[in-house]
């Protein structure tokens, strides 16, 4: 138990910062710069979001397992296998999963941010940076602790990982652990419990 809650936790945080960063960059990208393939850029998100995350668990299983497609087309280099189904493997699935969350989230933020303190921060010499560290980032800061809060109670809750690349990497998680106590015959009812 104490392992699943460890790595349950770990995979939580990491994520929930990792995909929260990506997610900002997404919205930032989508809202305020002016990159070829914008609407593709704003819509990837939507793409990646609608897709269940069990069968996006499972790809990462058929692509990186060392009998799945890339290491059969000898793409998959031996050391690195170990690397993709530990917690930085676990964390890379989950990111690419769940940062249309922060997208939305710090997306709409962005929108209704508007751009009167930008514009007046420009007009006074600011560099970009500095607009961003001192005006934009304490406006979205709402809107980042929100997505943060939002992706790591994801992740605690998310089977569809569990249940695919976490069982094969042992690397147990809580909610996992609960379902194996649970669909086990006798039913281990003070494990499902303590886990829950």
């Amino acid at each position: 138990v104490g392992d699943s809650v460890l790595h349950s936790f770990e995979l939580a945080l990491a994520t929930a910062v990792a995909a929260t960063a990506f997610g900002g960059f997404f919205a930032v990208l989508a809202q305020r710069c002016d990159v070829p393939g914008r609407r593709f850029i704003a819509v990837l998100p939507w793409l990646v979001f609608l897709t269940p995350s069990y069968l996006k668990a499972l790809a990462w299983v058929l692509l990186m397992s060392p009998g799945g497609y890339l290491a059969q087309l000898g793409l998959l280099p031996d050391g690195l296998r170990h690397f993709f189904f530990a917690l930085p493997g676990l964390v890379f699935v989950q990111t690419l999963s769940l940062f249309p969350l922060a997208s939305f989230v710090i997306g709409s933020a962005l929108a209704g941010l508007g751009s009167e303190y930008e514009d007046a921060a420009r007009m006074a010499g600011a560099a970009p940076m500095r607009i961003w560290l001192r005006i934009n980032g304490p406006l979205l800061l709402p809107a980042i602790a929100l997505s943060v809060i939002a992706i790591f109670a994801e992740v605690l809750s998310d089977f569809g990982m569990a249940s695919t690349i976490a069982r094969v990497s042992n690397f147990s998680v809580l909610t996992y652990g609960i379902y194996a106590a649970a669909s086990d015959y006798p039913v281990d009812f003070a494990m499902a419990g303590t886990q829950a």
